[in-house]
C-alpha cells in the first residue's frame, strides 16, 4: 500500500511537471492510499506521514521535490545541497509538519526516539543552518535538541559525534564561551572513548580554532568559564 502511495505521489508530480497543471486527483489518491496503509515498522510510520504531507502540500502548489527526487523516507536527503533556498524552506516545513506529532508522541511515552525522524530533522536543520552561515541561533538550538535525543539514548559513536558536531555548530552561531566549552568537552570525551577514530579529533580541532579566535591562543580558561 505504501509503495503504491509513493508511486502515485511521484506520478502526480510527474504529470504536474510535464503539463504544468496541478494533478490534484493523483495527490488526493496518494494521500488516501497512505492513510489506509497499516505500517509494520517505525520506518513505515515515517514513510506514511511523509507521503500524506507531501501529497497535501502538492495540492497547495508546494512541491519542493521533483518526481525523480521522491525517495522516501530519507533517500532524498542526498539532494538537499542542490535545492534552491525556497524549495529547501518548503521541504523543511513539510518534514517538520509531518513528523513532529510522531516525535512528540514518543517523547510523551518516554519511548526511545525514532532514528529515522532524528536523521530527517537533523539533515534539514543542518543544511538550513549552513546556508544561513550559522547566523540562526534558533536553527542551531533545534539541531542540538534533536541530536541530543538519539545521542543520549544510544551508545552509537556516530550519533554521539553528530551531537558533538551540533554543539560546535551552535557555538559558531552563538559565539558564547559556554557553547564552545560544551562542544570541546563533548568531542574530547568522544575522542577518549574512541582514540583511533578521526571524526571527533577533526571536530575538536575546529572547536579549538574557534576558541583561539574568540579568546586568543593559550587562554582557554575564558572559553570554559574557569
Amino acid at each position: 500500500m505504501l509503495q503504491a502511495a509513493e508511486l502515485t505521489l511521484k506520478h502526480g508530480l510527474f504529470l504536474t511537471e510535464r503539463t504544468g497543471r496541478n494533478a490534484i486527483p493523483a495527490f488526493q489518491k496518494a494521500a488516501a492510499l497512505a492513510g489506509g496503509a497499516r505500517p509494520q515498522s517505525g520506518v513505515e510510520h515515517v514513510q506514511r506521514a511523509l507521503i500524506q504531507e507531501f501529497a497535501n502540500a502538492a495540492i497547495l502548489h508546494r512541491r519542493p521535490l521533483l518526481a525523480r527526487d521522491v525517495r522516501l523516507p530519507y533517500g532524498f536527503l542526498s539532494d538537499l545541497p542542490g535545492l534552491p533556498q525556497a524549495r529547501l524552506a518548503d521541504l523543511t516545513e513539510i518534514v517538520v509538519e509531518a513528523l513532529s506529532p510522531m516525535r512528540r508522541e514518543l517523547q510523551a511515552r518516554r519511548a526511545p526516539p525514532s532514528l529515522v525522524v532524528q536523521q530527517l530533522f537533523a539533515a534539514v536543520y543542518r543544511e538550513s543552518l549552513e546556508r544561513s552561515r550559522f547566523s540562526s541561533l534558533q536553527l542551531a538550538d533545534l539541531l542540538v535538541d534533536v541530536t541530543a535525543e538519539t545521542a543520549g539514548s544510544s551508545g552509537d559513536r556516530h550519533l554521539r559525534w553528530q551531537h558533538a558536531d551540533a554543539l560546535l555548530a551552535r557555538a559558531k552561531a552563538s559565539h558564547r564561551p559556554s557553547d564552545l566549552a560544551a562542544a570541546v568537552a563533548a568531542n574530547e570525551e568522544l575522542g577518549r572513548d574512541h582514540p583511533l577514530w578521526p571524526l571527533p579529533q577533526i571536530t575538536l580541532a575546529r572547536a579549538l580554532q574557534i576558541q583561539d579566535r574568540l579568546v586568543g591562543p593559550g587562554d582557554s580558561s575564558k572559553s570554559t568559564g574557569a
